[in-house]
């Protein structure tokens, strides 16, 4: 009987220490995959952006195989680019989560935000007067800039 009562008190103890640490765990990996979700957006930028100053006259979507990426850099094909009328931005289709990652990554920068019916919307909501080429899609974030 007590070693019954011992696996009991045991499997008691261990469904508490369960039921507090995995919703933890949950959020922190949550915040990480969105801390390098928005990193490696920045790193596809930069890449874009030693394209672009290397190449002035470059315009349309640039294939990565013209591009070079940081060591160790490992693609996330989630990102999207076009270079219309001389000036770049990067998309993609993401959660708000990494909005809000990137938006503070860059300083809470009014060139990063989301599509919304052709302008740009910045992470607070106000529009940016940002107009966007018609090949991003809409509710997709958008990085705009040289």
């Amino acid at each position: 009987m007590f070693p019954l009562c011992m696996a009991s008190f045991g499997a008691l103890i261990l469904s508490f220490y369960l039921a507090f640490t995995l919703p933890q765990e949950a959020s922190i990996n949550t915040a990480t995959s969105t801390d390098i979700s928005a990193t490696n957006f920045i790193a596809y930028r930069e890449s874009l952006l030693r394209y672009k100053n290397a190449n002035p006259g470059a315009s349309g979507s640039i294939p990565d195989s013209s591009l070079t990426f940081d060591p160790g850099y490992i693609r996330n094909y989630l990102w999207f680019n076009t270079i219309s009328g001389g000036v770049l931005y990067v998309y993609g289709n993401t959660s708000n989560d990494v909005l809000n990652n990137l938006y503070q990554k860059t300083l809470n920068s009014n060139l990063v935000g989301t599509n919304s019916s052709g302008v740009l919307i910045n992470e607070t909501g106000a529009s940016t007067g940002v107009s966007l080429p018609a090949i991003i899609p809409s509710g997709a974030i958008v990085f705009v800039g040289s």
